[in-house]
């Protein structure tokens, strides 16, 4: 046998994945409701699962997957009130492909060139911009299609019935990126406004919504993993135990097959083995999704202790390489998974955004403010170059095709 032929074999033994180790990425991706469906299932197909008292009261109710698109009715809402709208079909296009790039937060989970390729490049961004704040923006759930979490917050915030003046303080907080902590606001506005004004504009943005979408009709079929409890630290991330069955293997059962006189029944115990696997699976999970909600809450601690307006920049490698974890295995686990937070609930993607620097934090939204406000203190037109160089001189390192690519993303686009 040849070399190239050996590497061949040693690579495919390599590459083989077993029925156990493919069980483990299945139930790593499942949302909560599609796991304890899939509970439910191999408790009834394998005899060596056994199940706590309340597990049948836990599961007296099916869970209708493909229902659940239907009963939560975001997306019908949304078209709906776009229905109702007396617009043109040019604009109808241009927010119906909007609408179906919402996620379910609430938030626009595309960017504005992804919108402009579903759209066949048949019309000019500046129209999917305008289309985007003066019609979807304007719709109900308030903060729907919101970019970010300070874009949802003027969204909402613009549509109250507050003093002019709470408006202008939360308009300012949202205008400056280097204002996010709860604490810099104060100590920058304290010199304009009064203390009591500053306070109470702080609590109109404790009181917004970050989970429009999710949250519209509070559809039961999302579970969270998850769940934050403040306490004198601040808060605590815990695993939601309740109406997760304990399984156990039934090793009287097993003995019974072992010990049998009989001839032993492969069948009966590759299922024994299988009822194993599952339940190691199943731990194995559990433990990796508290583990990455816990990191995840950690880094944004102050966004979710309401001290600052807007998250910090998090990428899943970056949580990989600190959990130990492969990045797929951070991307499985942060597909479908939610957080029960303050009242509502939000899913652990929603808690991430890509840092568009190398040296410097910064989200692409703020790098967009940041352009936009260079732009707006301008007197005269300045150049994508000009702009670089103000902002490297901050310590963002950015290149000039870096600072065009987003300038075309802001209002002056």
């Amino acid at each position: 046998m040849n070399i190239k032929l050996v590497r061949n074999i040693n690579l495919s033994q390599k590459l083989a994945i077993t029925p156990s180790l493919r069980k483990s990425i299945e139930l790593l991706q499942l949302s909560r409701n599609e796991l304890l469906q899939t509970i439910k299932d191999s408790v009834n197909e394998n005899p060596f699962l056994s199940k706590d008292s309340d597990y049948d009261d836990i599961y007296s109710k099916e869970l209708d997957f493909d229902s659940i698109e239907e009963e939560s009715g975001l997306y019908d809402y949304l078209i709906q009130q776009l229905n109702e709208k007396k617009i043109n079909s040019h604009d109808k296009a241009i927010c119906s492909a909007i609408i179906y790039s919402i996620d379910e937060n609430g938030i626009l989970g595309s960017e504005i060139d992804e919108i402009e390729e579903i759209l066949e490049f048949e019309y000019p961004k500046k129209d999917i911009l305008r289309n985007l704040f003066y019609v979807i923006h304007d719709f109900d759930p308030p903060g729907i299609g919101a970019r970010d979490f300070k874009e949802m917050i003027a969204i909402q915030t613009n549509k109250m019935k507050i003093k002019s003046i709470y408006k202008e303080i939360i308009n300012e907080i949202l205008s400056v990126s280097n204002l996010n902590t709860y604490e810099e606001i104060e100590n920058t506005l304290k010199m304009k406004y009064k203390q009591l004004d500053i306070k109470n504009a702080l609590d109109i943005i404790r009181e917004c919504d970050l989970s429009p979408g999710l949250n519209y009709k509070k559809n039961e079929f999302v579970l969270p993993d998850v769940e934050i409890r403040k306490n004198h630290n601040g808060f605590k991330v815990n695993f939601l135990k309740s109406g997760m069955p304990n399984i156990a293997f039934d090793s009287e059962l097993y003995m019974n097959i072992k010990n049998s006189k009989d001839k032993p029944n492969t069948k009966l115990l590759e299922k024994a083995n299988e009822a194993k696997s599952f339940i190691r699976s199943i731990d194995r999970r559990n433990e990796n999704v508290y583990q990455v909600a816990k990191f995840i809450c950690e880094k944004q601690k102050r966004f979710l202790s309401k001290q600052a307006v807007d998250i910090e920049p998090l990428a899943g490698n970056e949580i990989a390489k600190e959990l130990r974890l492969s990045n797929s295995t951070v991307s499985r686990i942060l597909k479908s998974k939610y957080i029960q937070y303050d009242g509502g609930i939000i899913p652990f993607k929603s808690l991430l955004v890509s840092s568009v620097s190398r040296s410097k934090k910064v989200s692409s939204t703020n790098l967009i403010r940041e352009i936009e406000k260079i732009i707006d203190a301008s007197k005269s037109r300045i150049s994508d170059q000009m702009i670089t160089n103000i902002l490297n001189k901050k310590g963002f390192n950015l290149a000039r095709r870096t600072i065009n690519k987003y300038r075309k993303k802001s209002k002056f686009s």
